[in-house]
């Protein structure tokens, strides 16, 4: 009997310690949780991208031609907001984050345009920039030459830039239960 005490503490003493490292790391995937759902977007964030977005141009002397946000899809909620349940951005993330898109068309020189992408990519939420296209505006564009044949230094050439930006907005946990389907029926 004493050994079996002392083998029945001894499991106490192992399983207190597995419980201790399993809270540990329940704690440590909680913060990387934290720090992953910290990238996405929030709706508050995504009501101030064109105006961050007009600011960020201006700033770098382009022009914000267009901002034309994507009208709302049915079971998207107010926001206009649609569930990710298509496997676009990988299986795991189906029914746990809704896309927003805005088409965006932008203005300037090349250094301008680029500095502009530079600074999108920088913005503190996820975004995806797809459906690129980039058109330099022929007018703009001059080859001059000199009676010696020498070129002379011309403006740079305009280029109108469009692209969509999707943001990542991760689901309430009542919008993920209401997004999720129930499960099968189970047959006996």
């Amino acid at each position: 009997k004493l050994s079996q005490t002392q083998d029945q503490i001894q499991q106490h003493k192992d399983n207190s310690k597995k419980i201790a490292v399993a809270e540990k790391s329940i704690d440590r995937a909680n913060a990387q949780k934290q720090v992953v759902t910290g990238l996405f977007a929030s709706d508050k964030k995504l009501d101030t991208l064109l105006l961050d977005l007009n600011k960020l141009v201006n700033i770098r002397q382009g022009e914000l031609q267009k901002f034309t946000p994507d009208l709302p899809v049915a079971g998207g909620g107010s926001s206009g907001a649609a569930i990710v349940t298509d496997s676009s951005l990988g299986a795991a993330l189906n029914n746990k984050i809704k896309r927003k898109g805005v088409s965006i068309e932008v203005k300037g020189n090349f250094e301008q345009v680029q500095s502009i992408l530079r600074t999108i990519e920088r913005l503190d939420q996820l975004l995806i920039i797809k459906d690129f296209h980039a058109d330099v505006d022929k007018s703009t564009q001059k080859i001059v030459m000199d009676a010696q044949g020498k070129l002379l230094p011309q403006p740079q050439a305009t280029i109108k830039t469009s692209f969509k930006i999707q943001a990542l907005i991760p689901l309430t946990p009542a919008e993920q239960a209401a997004a999720t389907p129930p499960p099968p029926p189970v047959k006996k």
